[in-house]
């Protein structure tokens, strides 16, 4: 993460940090998110990231553990490069509002697995950018 002053890491809370932290930041993960984020829980799982060039979008706001409980969840992502951003669940496919470079949703999700995905302009396809599994 480069910045354990900015963040107030010491050795203590860099030695929970996930195996996947630094590759999470580097594909959009606020860092600050994920330390505080291990600060409050023991024993969490990252959110699941995928195969991304860095700078495709950045995360302003997203639950950081990968395991969810069944309650409200709150999505607001920064990207350029995604036209159309999806919370995918099973058949069902709910797009966050765009406003800017800002898309963004608040929802209750379903049990089972939850993407998020994002199209880029003039393309058929979504790529996967955060996944989740809804307890």
């Amino acid at each position: 993460m480069g910045y354990q002053q900015a963040f107030g890491v010491n050795q203590l809370l860099f030695a929970r940090l996930p195996e996947d932290a630094l590759y999470a930041a580097a594909v959009g993960l606020n860092p600050t998110l994920i330390v505080d984020a291990v600060r409050r829980a023991s024993n969490m799982s990252l959110v699941s990231t995928f195969d991304l060039h860095a700078d495709v979008f950045r995360v302003l706001s997203v639950p950081v553990n990968r395991l969810l409980d069944r309650k409200t969840q709150s999505f607001v992502i920064e990207s350029e490069v995604f036209e159309e951003l999806m919370i995918v669940q099973g058949r069902s496919w709910l797009p966050l509002k765009k406003s800017g470079k800002v898309h963004s949703l608040t929802l209750l999700p379903s049990q089972g697995e939850l993407l998020v995905m994002g199209r880029r302009p003039k393309e058929y396809e979504f790529e996967a950018l955060l996944g989740y599994q809804v307890k």
